[in-house]
């Protein structure tokens, strides 16, 4: 039945064909539907075949209605938004038609022919109010995603640049795609149009502080996102915009579109003054291995955390309370209350050797303080002065011998006189 449907518009609605002109004998044979600009252009066409036809009109309107053209033939006037559905629709309308054309009772058929009318109208407005209202609620839905969106960008954009961390992203040839402030002002550019687009392992990675160069194809910033693995590396130079070089920490990971990688993200910061404070620890660290004093530290709470090679070479390996090598444990508490109230200590102990022996140590024992002035670490600097006093003591008995010698030689003068 779909060949039933004819238009004299142009252009047609889906599903309708054109008509120049009448035919009877397509309009006569089957119930037939006409889409016309007008019921005048309709009934025009149709000429004076009209009251021996059966079939539809079917007219643009503003909202849908129906009515009787003829005594088999209805007028039914559609709104455009019911095109998209009006083959659909018509050939509904044809189908029923077809069911009661050859109805005995002619005034009956008209009857349940404009019922039925009725009845579509009523659900075809309907389910044009449940679509609309469907769609509506769609659009609704689509803008506040589209909001919400809008949203979760600016906010990332706005943690993105208030981070201390730098932050840039490339594609998979190297281009730079964003740079948030943070790495512009370290890299020394004023705005992202000096990076955005640029190649960022020509810009800040091409080669080594030595002057050696990198090749694009060995850099592990850009194998990290083709081969799919994160890199972390804690010994890589940047450069900047002056050409000056820096070391810095960073982390790339692979920016993934479905099953593809499409680039990668780099987080970094400078890390100068790391590595000048590691430097001037390991010296530190380095002066107070090699010492040939007796080095040793404790918490503030008093537990021994180091000793040099200088302090077990004397003491041996101590327990977690360095009490223990004191041999009067009164004199290391006095000391422990003295260096805990901010004051140095100075002083000679006896302390226990690696031997088990009694050795005399010339100690100095001060805190280790934060910025904050809070005491952090306790440490104690031993010098054995055990041949020292020694030698002094036998010093001194030569000299107590020696003036005992001379008084019995002037007692000795003075008898003989």
């Amino acid at each position: 039945m779909n060949d039933r449907l004819f238009s004299l518009c142009t252009p047609c609605p889906d599903g309708f064909k054109f008509c120049r002109q009448f035919q009877a004998r397509d309009f006569r044979r089957a119930p037939f539907a006409l889409y016309a600009p007008s019921s005048e252009a309709a009934k025009e066409f149709l000429g004076q075949h009209l009251p021996r036809l059966t079939g539809v009109i079917l007219i643009q309107g503003d909202h849908l209605s129906s009515e009787e053209a003829a005594p088999l033939v209805s007028q039914i006037t559609v709104s455009s938004a019911m095109l998209p559905y009006l083959a659909d629709f018509a050939l509904h309308q044809l189908l029923q038609i077809n069911q009661r054309v050859n109805s005995e009772e002619r005034q009956s058929f008209l009857a349940l022919e404009n019922e039925r009318l009725e009845l579509n109208n009523l659900r075809a407005s309907e389910e044009f109010i449940r679509f609309r209202a469907s769609l509506l609620q769609e659009i609704d839905e689509r803008r506040a995603a589209e909001r919400h969106l809008a949203e979760n960008e600016g906010l990332l954009r706005l943690i993105m640049s208030s981070t201390v961390e730098a932050i840039f992203g490339i594609n998979n040839d190297g281009l730079c795609t964003f740079a948030n402030e943070s790495c512009l002002k370290m890299l020394g550019y004023d705005h992202i149009g000096e990076v955005l687009g640029r190649n960022m392992h020509d810009l800040i990675h091409h080669r080594t502080p030595d002057g050696l160069p990198i090749p694009f194809e060995e850099c592990r910033i850009i194998n990290s996102f083709t081969g799919g693995a994160p890199v972390i590396d804690s010994d890589e130079f940047f450069f900047r915009r002056d050409g000056s070089s820096f070391p810095v920490e960073y982390s790339s990971f692979p920016i993934r579109k479905e099953d593809d990688i499409v680039g990668g993200v780099v987080t970094w910061r400078d890390i100068t003054e790391r590595k000048r404070a590691e430097l001037e620890l390991r010296l530190f660290k380095e002066s107070v291995d090699n010492s040939t004093d007796a080095v040793g530290m404790a918490t503030p709470e008093g537990k021994h955390i180091y000793q040099n090679e200088a302090f077990s070479k004397l003491f041996g390996e101590i327990g977690q309370n360095p009490a223990d090598v004191f041999v009067d444990k009164n004199v290391a508490g006095e000391m422990f209350k003295t260096i805990m109230s901010g004051i140095q200590w100075t002083g000679e102990v006896g302390m226990y050797a690696k031997d088990k022996s009694v050795l005399q140590i010339h100690l100095r024992a001060y805190a280790n303080k934060d910025a904050k002035g809070k005491i952090i670490g306790l440490v104690g600097i031993h010098t054995d002065i055990t041949e020292r006093k020694r030698s002094e003591e036998e010093r001194l008995n030569m000299e107590r011998q020696l003036l005992h010698a001379q008084k019995l030689e002037s007692l000795g003068v003075l008898a003989g006189g």
